[in-house]
């Protein structure tokens, strides 16, 4: 079964690859290779992508004693390539990138009540600015809470 955390990890995925291309959605990110929980490389050019992975996990007391409570924090990197050269409408096809992660994440803020909450937050640019040619980056976290018993694992 694994931790509570890997749970997460896979609902992470689960939740992003509900991004279907239809209404609310802009892109289709439902076919398999499209959500990949690993980090990047320079030398991929699937579009569009999404990355995600651990930035950090850490505990703090929570409200009730006996209990922490647990941050599970993703880094979200996702690549589309617009087929234009126009390094605003990378940018902006990058922030519809954006709007469909974070749509994915907060449809079901619970995780499908793993988790007490879900905050994603993010920033996109011009993959020229980074050496990514013709492609828009998305650069998001995500941080999910949840309460675990001290005597509970991750």
């Amino acid at each position: 079964m694994g931790s509570k955390a890997r749970l997460i990890f896979a609902a992470v995925k689960t939740a992003l690859q509900a991004a279907n291309g239809a209404d609310p959605y802009t892109y289709d990110l439902s076919s398999a290779g499209r959500v990949v929980m690993r980090r990047p490389r320079m030398e991929d050019t699937q579009s569009p992508v999404v990355y995600a992975m651990l930035e950090g996990f850490d505990s703090e007391g929570a409200p009730t004693i006996g209990e922490y409570r647990r941050n599970l924090i993703l880094h979200i990197e996702g690549r589309v390539s617009p087929g234009t050269q126009d390094p605003e409408e990378r940018a902006l096809s990058a922030l519809d990138l954006l709007n469909d992660i974070m749509q994915a994440l907060q449809s079901d803020r619970s995780l499908g009540n793993l988790v007490l909450d879900i905050i994603v937050s993010g920033t996109t640019l011009d993959g020229d600015e980074v050496g990514l040619t013709n492609f828009g980056i998305v650069y998001a976290m995500a941080t999910m809470h949840w309460d675990a018993l001290s005597t509970e694992g991750a």
